[in-house]
């Protein structure tokens, strides 16, 4: 049964891959503006997919810290595609430019926002995953917890050392 959802973000990918390498070799041979239509093509795309795969569902799940196996699924999908992104040496503004067009298309919140945050944190996002060593669902397992998938690595069992002083007793309050 895995087997099938490995297959199915790795079409997914190829297919989303295959779709922004076109748009950019149309964008380099296009000596006109295109039209309005033409340009909507991409963020219709993702509109789509999102829409099966029910992404404002999980976004509103998100919020009040449900995991669901769609929300699972879709974190794993999204995780698996910023790791393609990422071993593919995408350039950071690209794949920054994608994350604002999912996020204003699917109206996550107000453009302002998307941009605000995506511009705020792509940096140590780019960092974290040209450095990683976890797939998609071992990401997705840490990040949504045990509902998602259970991870078993000993790397991730790790403690935080406290300082040797004791805590001050508690005042009373009056």
């Amino acid at each position: 049964m895995a087997w099938k959802w490995t297959a199915l973000v790795a079409l997914c990918i190829l297919l989303v891959s295959g779709v922004v390498s076109q748009i950019e070799d149309v964008g380099e041979n296009v000596v006109e503006e295109p039209s309005k239509e033409e340009g909507k093509f991409f963020p219709k795309l993702l509109s789509h997919i999102f829409d099966i795969l029910s992404f404002r569902k999980v976004v509103a799940e998100l919020k009040v810290g449900k995991t669901s196996p769609t929300m699972c699924f879709v974190c794993k999908f999204g995780i698996a595609l910023l790791q393609h992104f990422v071993e593919t040496d995408k350039p950071q503004e690209e794949i920054a430019h994608i994350a604002y067009t999912i996020c204003s298309t699917l109206k996550l919140d107000s453009d302002r926002v998307c941009a605000g945050i995506i511009n705020l944190f792509k940096d140590e996002i780019m960092y974290v995953f040209q450095r990683t060593t976890l797939g998609p669902q071992e990401v997705c397992g840490v990040l949504l917890g045990n509902e998602c998938a259970r991870i078993t690595s000993p790397l991730h069992n790790w403690t935080v050392p406290l300082t040797p002083f004791p805590k001050p007793p508690p005042e009373e309050i009056k």
